[in-house]
């Protein structure tokens, strides 16, 4: 009886433990930059001992309930963000451009901060959790990350990505 090498199971061999963690005192606009200069769709929100008090993702932001509340404005109309041929300055027209309308709004109204906007219902893992544990955990939240955490401290984190691409390698042997 020949024996394949074990892939790893557990939460620890999926996750990154190099980890993007927000505070709960940023900005809601430097967060939304953190969260696009990493190419990341969300993040844990950790205290100033390293706690973890929340997630913030792409979804938290964008959620119904703060267009309704004015926090967010979504304005339709006829944005063109292209300038003249030979133009030299069109990074700042474009700019300059879009700002100047007058039906134009940031993406976010208001100073607000991450723990305003933050969800405090953080679905979490052991790093020893089982790839049936943690998925059936992001199935059923509906989440699409997984924070690994050991007595409320970051270790890492799962996303969807993660265990497609731990499902690929373990397929290929």
């Amino acid at each position: 009886m020949t024996t394949k090498a074990k892939i790893g199971n557990r939460a620890r061999d999926l996750m990154s433990a190099d980890v993007v963690r927000l505070d709960p005192s940023t900005p809601i606009e430097r967060a939304i930059e953190i969260l696009d200069e990493n190419e990341i769709s969300g993040a844990p929100v950790t205290d100033a001992d390293g706690r973890l008090v929340g997630v913030l993702s792409a979804r938290d932001v964008t959620r119904t309930e703060h267009v309704r509340s004015g926090r967010i404005e979504a304005n339709r109309g006829d944005f063109s963000m292209s300038n003249p041929a030979g133009d030299g300055e069109e990074d700042e027209s474009n700019e300059d451009l879009v700002l100047g309308r007058e039906d134009f709004s940031p993406a976010v109204a208001g100073a607000d901060t991450v723990g305003n906007w933050m969800n405090r219902h953080v679905v979490t893992v052991d790093p020893d959790a089982s790839v049936r544990l943690l998925c059936r955990k992001m199935y059923e939240e509906h989440v699409h990350r997984v924070i690994v955490a050991k007595d409320g401290n970051v270790e890492g984190i799962i996303t969807t990505f993660d265990v497609v691409r731990w499902v690929a390698e373990r397929s290929s042997h």
